[in-house]
């Protein structure tokens, strides 16, 4: 357990120790040049960090993420799983893959419905857009004919407010939750042991970030209000 999620949603997630994002100090891409902390949200890559001190993920399936030309690339979580990119693809919304959707449409189907089936599966598709610019993208026909999934379990921590409900997910949290689910569904009656909890690394260090923030501006005359998980509103 990582000691600095003590008070957090993350507290009994197995999530390694932030001590090398502490010591990390903002650093210049070395394809691009521009000024980056921690990864370059363009070129997709560790800035100022050696791969060697951030946790790795082995991911079953492959992961295809297809991002909206219009979404801007500072406010996306996607690159959070960059450091999982050999099982991982980015893709733009003119180049889509084809697999399962990940996206919570109404004929979507909980992961649980397809056990039977789930190993003629082997890779999966996220939209990582708004929720306005993924509406162009799942009307696409070239993503006729592929199954959706909805997560069942799922609430989003992401600290940006929006007026969808709790249940919509931001772009790395709806990759782990998937995997979780997918384990749940493929190993029936072996608990979840944490093994894809660190793909939420650099979520949850931000999410700590911004919460300490949000609780150190405050004051008596505003007082923050809390959300059902705890954060700091």
């Amino acid at each position: 357990m990582n000691d600095d999620l003590r008070d957090s949603p993350f507290h009994d997630f197995f999530i390694d120790s932030f001590a090398p994002l502490k010591r990390a100090a903002r650093d210049l891409c070395p394809k691009c040049r521009s000024s980056r902390k921690f990864f370059c949200y363009t070129c997709l890559n560790l800035v100022g960090l050696a791969p060697s001190t951030v946790p790795h993920v082995r991911l079953p399936w492959k992961v295809h993420i297809v991002k909206h030309e219009a979404e801007r690339p500072g406010k996306s979580t996607a690159p959070h799983a960059l450091q999982y990119r050999k099982p991982i693809t980015f893709a733009g919304y003119a180049s889509l893959p084809i697999g399962e959707r990940i996206y919570p449409s109404d004929d979507a189907v909980p992961l649980a419905a397809l056990a039977d089936s789930i190993t003629t599966y082997d890779q999966v598709v996220f939209i990582d857009s708004t929720w306005s610019q993924a509406k162009s993208i799942v009307k696409d026909q070239r993503l006729e004919g592929i199954r959706r999934v909805r997560l069942s379990k799922a609430k989003t921590n992401f600290w940006r407010v929006q007026s969808k409900p709790n249940t919509f997910l931001a772009t790395i949290e709806a990759i782990y939750y998937f995997f979780k689910e997918l384990h749940e569904v493929k190993e029936k009656g072996v608990p979840y042991d944490g093994r894809y909890d660190n793909l939420l690394y650099f979520f949850a260090y931000q999410y700590m970030l911004i919460q300490q923030k949000r609780k150190a501006t405050a004051t008596t005359a505003d007082p923050p209000t809390k959300t059902c998980d705890g954060a700091v509103e």
